[in-house]
């Protein structure tokens, strides 16, 4: 019978078996560890640069959400606006139209002109603040951006 004889270190050694294993791994590294610590640092900071720094087309995506947002902000301002003076002007008229107030018939039909060139105002707003909202739903602006 062949029998191997182990040293009594090893007997009496309390160390798991893989623990040497790895110990002759890590020495076999430490002949390479400047060019393990070079590379580790390459992709670290390649890693970092890339998860710090916006890439151009997120950057176009948000660049296109801020502007879809403001447009649509900006739109319910001037709908709203324009409604208020939309609101004064239809009471002026039903109050000189009921004759409580006598005006004159050209301040009437000029009233009458604004009060058109209000409402198309409101529905070219309103317009705005369709398309604005529908750009805003998830996925458009990345989509829009890609096709560029």
């Amino acid at each position: 019978m062949n029998s191997v004889v182990k040293p009594v270190s090893a007997i009496n050694s309390t160390e798991p078996p893989y623990r040497s294993v790895l110990q002759e791994g890590l020495d076999a590294l430490k002949k390479y560890k400047e060019l393990v610590v070079l590379v580790a640092s390459i992709v670290g900071g390649t890693f970092v640069v890339r998860d710090y720094f916006a890439t151009k087309e997120e950057v176009e995506i948000l660049k296109c959400q801020a502007e879809n947002g403001i447009s649509y902000v900006r739109s319910r301002i001037e709908s709203d606006q324009l409604m208020k003076m939309f609101i004064e002007i239809e009471k002026s008229l039903k109050v000189s139209g009921s004759g409580s107030k006598t005006k004159d018939v050209s301040d009437l039909a000029r009233q009458q002109i604004e009060r058109d060139q209000l409402r198309a105002r409101m529905n070219h707003e309103q317009g705005k603040q369709m398309l604005a909202e529908e750009n805003l739903r998830p996925g458009f602006c990345e989509k829009s951006v890609r096709k560029k």
